[in-house]
């Protein structure tokens, strides 16, 4: 298996639905990027540089103690940006293939999103959401879909840590 396609999973953070959806992004992106990116215009190293550090950084700030949640809010905060970064570059993929965006309550959304629940325990995350099967434009939604969803999740956890924050 190619070395980037999996960032080595850490057990404590598994159950972690932010992290969870961020590492189902990274590998998205990888096969996005192996299928449907030019390698030659750079676009693939930023989306994939992105896409990595949005993961590095979930677990870095899970993995800080509880006296540091500061410490955690900052790299929740940077997780988000990573993330908003990488959809910003699919929906750019959207434009130039003249496809348009799902909205969250479309069908198409409510399916990633419920595939994304029942995701959590599977060794075959990418394969379970047939990435090397859809077409670019599907697979640019769903991945904005998932990016969505993480960053949702990252928006909860932000509001309890800044919650901890303000009460210590």
């Amino acid at each position: 298996m190619d070395e980037n396609k999996c960032i080595a999973e850490l057990v404590r953070f598994r159950n972690l639905r932010s992290f969870q959806a961020t590492l189902l992004v990274h590998d998205g992106t990888v096969v996005f990027c192996e299928r449907f990116v030019d390698l030659a215009a750079g676009v693939s190293e930023e989306m994939l540089f992105a896409a990595r550090k949005s993961v590095e950084h979930i677990a870095a700030g899970c993995g800080v103690e509880d006296r540091r949640r500061k410490k955690a809010l900052f790299h929740a905060g940077e997780a988000s940006r990573r993330l908003l970064d990488l959809r910003f570059h699919y929906d750019g993929h959207l434009d130039q293939l003249n496809v348009r965006r799902w909205h969250r309550e479309e069908h198409e959304a409510l399916v990633v999103f419920r595939r994304l629940q029942s995701v959590a325990d599977r060794s075959d995350r990418s394969d379970f959401f047939a990435f090397s099967e859809l077409m670019p434009g599907t697979f640019a939604n769903t991945q904005i879909c998932l990016i969505d969803r993480a960053l949702a999740f990252l928006a909860e956890l932000n509001r309890r840590l800044e919650g901890a924050v303000s009460s210590a």
